[in-house]
């Protein structure tokens, strides 16, 4: 059967294990939403069964409305059950069209229906036709919208009703909470006038998401009553905040354990790496339901350990919709779509999240255009689907069609909003980046994160610092992010300053300082630190493989690759390059035939040999096997892009689309060549046909194109109406393709524009004087020396035969500074 070919069953199961895997709200609190478990379904119902007679109503007696009543909410409650709206509509219409209203409990199961088949504004329909609404008819659209992320709408209609009971407060806490709206639902948890079991678990789970494990402790301690639920939340809640063993300790004093307990430690030491030790507590469980196998599961399949997550789920009595879920995004997310294909295909029934794993599959591989063919087969895609097929565009650098999505979703939740804000901010927009981070109206720790990260990255020290002080919360991720913003400054001793200030320190952490180090060239320190390294994740020994290897320090690369305890697909594919680095082909491809005979190559593996070919000068093995690849992506087809005329052409065919690699090294294809006209083109088709917003650095590009060309003039006039302030690296190539064709006249007036940039550079100086030498432009050098010599340069002969300027003395450079502003004003 085809992908898309399938019906779509939109029942969501709420099982508290699939959502303490992503970090979604806990079981209680869904359990707190969905008072109806699901009845079988009742075929024996038929279409006819639902038309009624409505040409007798005035004969008809009070004892044929009682049992008429009674049939449609048999028939409600089946319809929800199989959420069956075109049934459920057919059922309201017989009930509009009666002589009489409709009793309230009967109204109360419409609005139910319509709530739960995702339909909320026929739901508020249904509830403003309700002639005399009760308490049950207020909470029932209350916990609709609760449930749904509605939280603007759920809180007008807690103010508006007219008696609240337990049941409200605890919806609208449970809302707050869902958002990551932790003080809001603090605030409205202390104004319960009572307090059940439910909503003390609703604030302990907000807590605990945000990871203010103090205040989580304090909760608990306060509880007045705690059940199974409560300890089994605590467990899960800690296991989310990162602190797997006071998790463990608290499973340790629990008065009594059940199934459900056990099966929270099981999803906490996989969901924390320790799989092999999620394996050995699951094989000590004397009776395993589909929960524990599916924790066991998911453990494997996080650490990428899909071949034995597979055997696992071949050996499963039963399995359910989370179990096949737990599976399909291993495959999809590694890159082994085709597997990820067959698994969804094979599925007895698709759920929101089968839909949104393989959107996310797509999308994190550089296949954007399937996620989009993907959501438009979709009946009823949700929040997360939109978020993802935006995420998806975003992560191209395709922002135009991101925000098509963004713009058009018919409610955003706070992920909306923080996928949207990633994707501005990792494509380097920090300004709309600000913007949209202003109107996020509940903003979680992500948000903030998010934005920190984005200001980090860019090396913006000071406002990374001044965001982190205005943090209401801080993780471990907005603590790594200030680690990386010293780093990026070359800061070292004040990076590793604040890691050592962390008041916890995850893998990310350790490796974030580790790629500080040697991305500055200390690697003797960088290998100290990944010692000291409590535990070593795949990404840790793949960043040190790769920095040996880029440092010229082969043998201690494979030194390093060779004591890996288990290899993985991401240190192997580091060791190809590391051999391709070095020259190596016939090591890197031993390790490619390697990995692709344990099943284990993805697209990087294939990508990365490919590179290495291209980097070897190898074309014609480099295009065959580019062919051979099972799947290729932005990246892939960009390694080729200089081997390939049609390589655009590949990427329109295999649904990808160009990212910032991608372009760039088309245009660097292009400059080698003197394929100007190609360049030409796409530049200018770059934001209609890419959705690819041209930046500095892609101007730049095309400068160097221009320039390389011998088209001076196209350079120049291109560089003067650019919407950019040209800098110093666009004026620099420009400069070098001066000197490349030898136009002195041209050169000598973007030099001047360098120095007027930074008057203490050398390197237009440089420049200039070499293509004098070669040119014999003699009374040019002496000029050059002259001005050099005014400007306060000294020992300039020699210096400048050596290549090696002495800039001006900071008191020279004042005191220059301050003769030129007295001349201008003579």
């Amino acid at each position: 059967m085809s992908l898309l070919s399938k019906k779509w069953n939109g029942h969501r199961p709420l099982l508290w294990i699939a959502r303490s895997f992503d970090h979604r709200p806990l079981l209680w609190i869904a359990r707190s939403f969905d008072h109806h478990p699901l009845l079988w379904i009742a075929r024996s119902f038929t279409t006819s069964s639902i038309a009624i007679d409505d040409q007798h109503h005035d004969e008809q007696g009070e004892d044929e409305d009682e049992e008429r009543i009674k049939r449609l909410g048999r028939l409600l409650r089946s319809c929800t059950a199989a959420r069956d709206i075109s049934a459920g509509r057919r059922v309201h219409h017989s009930i509009a069209n009666h002589r009489r209203p409709p009793p309230t409990i009967l109204s109360n199961l419409l609005v139910d229906m319509y709530a739960k088949c995702g339909k909320l504004l026929e739901a508020r329909s249904a509830f403003d036709a309700i002639q005399s609404p009760n308490c049950f008819s207020w909470n029932i659209l209350l916990q609709a919208y609760a449930l749904h992320g509605h939280l603007e709408y759920a809180k007008s209609l807690f103010d508006s009703m007219p008696r609240r009971d337990l049941v409200s407060w605890t919806a609208i806490v449970s809302s707050y909470a869902q958002v990551g709206s932790t003080q809001q639902a603090h605030c409205l948890f202390d104004s319960m006038p009572a307090r059940n079991v439910v909503a003390w678990n609703a604030i302990v789970s907000a807590f605990a998401r945000e990871r203010h494990l103090q205040i989580l402790k304090n909760l608990f301690d306060w509880m007045p009553e705690r059940s199974i639920v409560s300890w089994t939340a605590l467990i899960a809640g800690f296991s989310q905040a990162g602190s797997l063993r006071e998790s463990i300790a608290i499973f340790d004093r629990m008065p009594t354990r059940d199934l459900v307990a056990h099966n929270a430690i099981v999803a906490a030491l996989a969901l924390h790496g320790h799989a092999a030790d999620a394996i050995t507590l699951f094989d000590r469980i004397p009776q395993r339901d589909v929960v524990t196998w599916t924790a066991a599961l998911q453990g494997l399949a996080q650490e990428g350990r899909i071949d034995e997550s597979r055997s696992l789920f071949d050996r499963m009595p039963s399995r359910n919709l989370v179990s096949w879920n737990a599976l399909l995004p291993a495959y999809a997310i590694a890159g082994q779509l085709g597997e990820a294909e067959k698994l969804f295909n094979s599925m007895p029934q698709w759920d929101s999240h089968a839909w949104n794993s393989m959107i996310q599959g797509y999308g994190v591989n550089g296949f954007p255009e399937k996620a989009k063919t993907l959501f438009a087969s979709m009946a009823q895609p949700d929040v997360a689907t939109w978020t993802n097929v935006l995420a998806a565009f975003a992560a191209r650098g395709d922002l135009n069609e991101a925000e098509f999505f963004f713009a058009r979703m018919p409610w955003r939740d706070v992920i909306s909003w923080n996928s949207m804000l990633q994707g501005y901010a990792q494509n380097g927009f920090l300004e709309k980046s600000s913007e949209v981070f202003g109107q996020i109206a509940v903003r979680d720790v992500f948000s903030w994160t998010i934005l920190l990260s984005a200001y980090a990255q860019e090396g913006c020290l000071e406002e990374t610092l001044q965001i982190f002080e205005k943090m209401p919360g801080r993780d471990i991720v907005s603590w790594t992010a200030v680690v990386l913003a010293y780093a990026q400054s070359n800061l070292l001793e004040k990076s590793k300053a604040t890691f050592d200030q962390m008041p916890k320190r995850d893998a990310r952490a350790w490796t974030t300082l580790i790629a500080a180090h040697t991305q500055n060239g200390h690697l003797d320190k960088a290998m100290k630190i990944f010692r000291a390294m409590p535990q070593r994740e795949t990404l840790a020994w793949s960043i040190l493989v790769s920095a040996f290897a880029n440092n010229g320090r082969l043998e201690e690369a494979r030194a390093v690759f060779q004591i890996v305890p288990e290899q993985h697909t991401a240190t192997a594919n580091a060791m190809i390059g590391a051999y391709a680095t070095a020259g190596r082909l016939e090591s890197a491809k031993t390790v490619f035939d390697d990995l692709s005979l344990s099943s284990k190559a993805n697209v990087v593996s294939w990508t990365a040999m490919t590179a290495a070919y291209v980097r070897a000068g190898c074309e014609g093995k480099a295009t065959e096997l580019f062919d051979s690849m099972p799947e290729k992506d932005s990246v892939s087809c960009s390694v080729v892009v200089g081997l390939r005329n049609d390589a655009l052409q590949i990427m329109d065919l295999e649904g990808v689309g160009p990212n910032e690699q991608t372009i760039l090294r088309l245009f660097g294809a292009c400059s080698h060549f003197g394929r100007v006209e190609e360049a030409k083109k796409f530049f200018s088709s770059m934001r209609d046909d890419h959705g690819i917003e041209p930046r500095i650095h892609h101007f730049c590009s095309m400068i160097d194109v221009l320039g390389r060309a011998g088209r001076l003039r196209e350079a120049e006039e291109l560089v003067e109406t650019m919407p950019f302030e040209p800098d110093q690296v666009v004026w620099t190539a420009l400069l070098s393709a001066c000197i490349l064709h030898k136009n002195v006249e041209f050169a000598a007036k973007v030099g001047e524009k360098l120095v007027e940039l930074d008057p203490a550079s050398s390197t237009p100086y440089v420049l200039l004087y070499n293509l004098y030498v070669k040119t014999g432009q003699q009374h040019e050098v002496a000029k050059l020396m002259r001005k050099m010599r005014d400007r306060g340069w000294k020992n300039i002969g020699d210096v400048l035969e050596n290549k090696l300027l002495l800039p001006l003395e900071e008191g020279e450079q004042e005191r220059k500074k301050d003769d030129d502003d007295n001349e201008g004003r003579q």
